[in-house]
């Protein structure tokens, strides 16, 4: 058996890996195993590089199904398991998950899914969303272990027979590094701010949020801001928000866009309440970065929100595509007092602490790992 434990890293970007995977890739680095990142080059490629993982190019389309693209996808993911013989194969986002389980299977490599969240696949019944249900269901299986990061949608995969209950479980999203996302004070400044991270997509639930501040303008009379701060796509499809959208809502003062920023620690700092209004999430990162500073948080009521968010206790929940459900917990958290807010912070901290920190996550791979390694 050789002695260097090789892992291949894979998603529909480098920059993914680079920022939501750090913990997990660092810790393999501190245990002298070679890290291997695959993915299409971005910005990131070269943060991977400084770390010491190697990184070999991917060519993929992250968005739409296009036989001939995907299916030179892989191939690729193919050749490189069959050329580098990892030990396993990583894989995040869902075709990486799909094609790169295959792939791995072909190749005789141990591979492992990370399902962050079903999205569009499960809320909507287009023909593409369809394909993809398909694919799910055909491609899949060749997983050796698949985690999901919510019950509700390991349960939903169970139903529907996309995978075995004995090789499959449960992860806490990516992880917080509850050292970099420190417990910070509540803000000061008036007016009164809501924070939503999130790229610029419908089933986010911006539109909502747009709509709810202006309830709470119009209907209440409150003095509020509220701030964006997410991706908007350069090649907007229709479940993309369009940039003439959001610049329409900054120009009519009803949001401030925020664009997209590295380190996102000062903006969630300056909130009061962090929201997010999304209608199905995995394990929501941008929830959990904000109740690792200690804000009080506003989501839906629906997978990977509200296994984050518990009503009265860290923050309110809403009913999802209910801008008038969203701006009466956006009222509730503003009738709170400063005391109210602070605990409810607090707990919001505690909880992430307990649940959903970065270790944990690295504990739950580290387990899966074992369980691989005794496979014939």
């Amino acid at each position: 058996m050789r002695s260097i434990y090789k892992i291949a890293m894979v998603a529909n970007s480098s920059w993914n890996l680079a920022h939501f995977r750090a913990p997990l890739i660092q810790h393999f680095l501190a245990q002298d195993k070679e890290v291997w990142a695959i993915a299409p080059m971005d910005e990131s490629s070269q943060r991977l590089k400084a770390w010491g993982v190697r990184c070999l190019p991917l060519q993929m389309q992250a968005k739409g199904v296009n036989p001939w693209q995907d299916g030179h996808t892989l191939w690729q993911l193919y050749t490189y398991y069959r050329k580098h013989r990892f030990d396993v194969a990583l894989h995040f986002t869902v075709k990486p998950n799909l094609y790169g389980s295959v792939a791995a299977r072909w190749a005789g490599v141990r591979s492992v899914c990370n399902v962050s969240g079903l999205g569009t696949v499960f809320l909507h019944n287009t023909p593409a969303t369809r394909i993809a249900r398909w694919m799910y269901r055909l491609m899949l299986p060749a997983a050796d272990w698949v985690f999901f990061q919510n019950q509700e949608d390991r349960q939903l995969f169970l139903q529907r027979r996309l995978v075995q209950a004995e090789r499959s479980g449960l992860v806490p999203g990516s992880g917080v590094d509850t050292d970099y996302f420190a417990l910070t004070p509540l803000p000061t400044a008036r007016p009164f701010t809501f924070l939503l991270i999130a790229r610029a997509l419908y089933d986010k639930g911006i539109v909502e949020f747009v709509e709810a501040l202006r309830l709470l303008r119009q209907k209440y009379a409150l003095e509020v801001r509220g701030v964006l701060l997410g991706k908007i796509a350069e090649q907007p499809t229709k479940v993309d928000i369009p940039r003439k959208q959001v610049d329409a809502w900054v120009k009519a003062g009803d949001i401030e866009y925020a664009g997209v920023v590295e380190d996102v620690r000062p903006l969630i700092a300056a909130a009061d309440c962090v929201v997010l209004p999304s209608y199905r999430e995995g394990s929501s990162r941008a929830l959990l970065e904000a109740a690792a500073m200690g804000r009080p948080l506003i989501a839906t009521d629906v997978p990977g929100c509200n296994n984050i968010v518990l009503e009265g206790v860290n923050g309110f929940l809403c009913k999802p595509a209910d801008s008038s459900s969203l701006a009466m917990s956006m009222k509730r958290m503003m009738d709170l007092s400063v005391e109210q807010r602070k605990a409810m912070g607090i707990a919001a901290r505690q909880r992430v602490e307990t649940l959903f920190d970065t270790r944990l996550v690295i504990e739950a791979y580290e387990r899966v790992l074992q369980y691989l390694n005794t496979l014939q």
